[in-house]
């Protein structure tokens, strides 16, 4: 499946309208000229009063007791993205969308002509200033304070003069937080980039634009895949992506809407059943010859990871679907997309262990331990020829771990595979380690696991343990079970 572009954001209109595109009528705003502040000293402000465009549609001919409110918002492939941040290009394409036009003196060095966004930052760039080093820096995310400080002077709103020391936006920020623009920013500094539920909350305060949360309760189907009742922002972003009149009535009735099928933005990825529903089955889902994971929020994933289905790992690729007849790390997957060690006979081994030794009570991490303690009550016997390469060979490991698993001996090669098995089967990223051993038996070439987990990387070497228990040394205080190297009973020296 293909990745949808950055383009099925844009509202139709001149070049590529955002996502945020705003659709206002004339009649949302008022024809005063807006306030001009004082030059702030920093980047990005706004900067001198916007002149409207004669390019502002005209509103659509409604009932003036009633007049339509036009959507102002929509998502991409039926996702809204909420918390996505907004960027400079993008709020250069509302204002543009706006009708409003404040050309600036020069352009900038990092905005291309050919640039979705170059008309709106060259129609707008008196509005929003660039930096020092004439550049625009379009992919930046906006401020609240840019965001607010903009819609104050587009709506006309008069602020206090900023007091000596202050920010250059906090005159601006007072009058909007006195108006009740920041009530649902639950408390968010000016500085903070702004995410798309937040440009929608301010926007709708702004523009008098409350919504009916009754008319909204009432609309049936998904309305957006991420979004559903009792979200932050829920009925602001309904309310900015729907068009309507006051009575919400259906004949003027304009709503976001889902399709059947699988939709993707970004790494959010969910199926819309052929009835409309999201599909919120937990398991993997066929579909045009693909497989997915689907999880128990509707969600597929989507995250280049490892993934359990019924116990057994899974890789899902970031296009959401399952990696098959290929490799990922150590792991291999079948033409399922299930985990083989590519062993027939190993795996059936390594399924029996585990299901002697677990059970579906137990953790991920208490399963790991099961597996560990079983491996290190093998017997050790003889030596293998040493190995010269940095990780275990994946013909030799199964041969090492089909050895002990049918005799219950061997050396910490053998040790090392049986475990390592055991672990990538669990769905741990190990890696068979080979080098050198420093302990009480001297130093001599030597077999380990190593696994990430929480950011680190740990040792596992159940066969000097096997030496402890055999030698009289407490494992307690010379464990190998999840140690780091700086902290292991041994040193240990990879090839």
């Amino acid at each position: 499946m293909k990745k949808r572009q950055l383009s099925h954001f844009l509202l139709p209109g001149a070049g590529a309208v955002l996502l945020l595109a705003l659709l206002i009528t004339t009649a949302a705003l008022p024809h005063s000229a807006a306030q001009t502040p004082s030059a702030p000293p920093a980047p990005a402000s706004p900067a001198a009063a916007p002149v409207r465009s004669e390019a502002v549609p005209e509103a659509a001919e409604t009932d003036p007791a009633s007049p339509l409110l036009l959507r102002y918002v929509q998502g991409i492939d039926g996702f809204f993205l909420p918390e996505k941040t907004c960027t400079r290009a993008e709020f250069a394409q509302i204002l543009h969308n706006l009708g409003l036009s404040a050309p600036g003196s020069g352009a900038f060095a990092d905005v291309p002509a050919a640039a979705w966004y170059a008309p709106a930052v060259a129609g707008i760039s008196g509005i929003l200033e660039g930096y020092d080093d004439h550049t625009f820096r379009p992919a930046q995310a906006i401020t609240l304070a840019e965001l607010t400080v903009i819609h104050c002077r587009v709506l006309g709103v008069e602020t206090d003069a900023a007091a000596e020391g202050e920010a250059w936006y906090a005159p601006a920020w007072r009058a909007a937080a006195a108006l009740g623009w920041h009530d649902a920013l639950e408390g968010a500094e000016p500085e903070t980039p702004a995410q798309r539920w937040m440009v929608v909350s301010i926007t709708n305060r702004a523009l008098g634009r409350t919504p009916d949360e009754a008319a909204i309760d009432a609309l049936e189907g998904l309305r957006f895949l991420d979004l559903a009742p009792g979200d932050r922002a829920y009925y602001d972003i309904i309310e900015a992506a729907s068009t309507h009149d006051a009575a919400w009535s259906a004949k003027t009735r304009e709503l976001p809407a889902v399709t059947p099928g699988l939709h993707q933005a970004g790494s959010e990825l969910a199926f819309v059943q052929p009835d409309g529903a999201l599909c919120t089955t937990p398991g993997l889902l066929n579909l045009n010859g693909e497989t997915y994971l689907v999880q128990s929020n509707g969600r597929i994933a989507a995250d280049g990871a490892i993934h359990l289905v019924d116990g057994a790992p899974v890789y899902c690729q970031a296009d959401g679907t399952l990696l098959k007849n290929g490799g990922w790390h150590d792991f291999y997957f079948d033409a399922q997309g299930r985990y083989t060690s590519g062993d027939a006979k190993l795996d059936e081994s390594v399924e029996a262990i585990l299901a002697a030794v677990t059970t579906p009570e137990m953790t991920d991490l208490e399963k790991l331990r099961a597996c560990y303690d079983h491996v290190r009550a093998y017997g050790y016997l003889g030596r293998n020829a040493t190995i010269s390469d940095k990780t275990m060979p994946r013909d030799k490991a199964i041969g090492y771990a089909n050895k002990i698993y049918d005799t219950g001996k061997g050396d910490c090669y053998n040790f090392a595979a049986a475990f390592y098995f055991l672990a990538k089967r669990l769905g741990y990223d190990a890696t068979a380690v080979v080098g050198r051993c420093a302990y009480s038996w001297g130093t001599v070439s030597h077999g380990w696991v190593e696994i990430p987990m929480d950011g680190a990387v740990y040792l596992f070497d159940p066969q000097i343990e096997n030496y402890n228990i055999r030698r009289g040394i407490s494992n307690a205080g010379h464990s190998a079970f999840r140690v780091t190297y700086e902290t292991a009973t041994g040193t240990y020296f990879k090839n």
